[in-house]
């Protein structure tokens, strides 16, 4: 907010350094959160069928069959 209050004839090299750099270092973590959250949602899917697998096994096993 503070880079575009200012007027860009005010506006330095550094304050566009800072910007630039400020910018890159957001995209560098937004990276790391999605190769997280992409890690995550794998091994979520993973359980999940381990689970319902588990849980089919058991039905089949334990319920009568007529």
């Amino acid at each position: 907010k503070a880079f575009n209050a200012k007027p860009a004839k005010s506006r330095t090299q550094a304050d566009v350094d800072n910007y630039n750099k400020t910018v890159n270092e957001l995209n560098a973590a937004m990276n790391d959160f999605n190769a997280l959250n992409n890690d995550f949602n794998k091994k979520r899917s993973t359980l999940i069928e381990k689970w319902n697998k588990s849980t089919s096994k058991f039905l089949d096993y334990h319920m009568p069959k007529y």
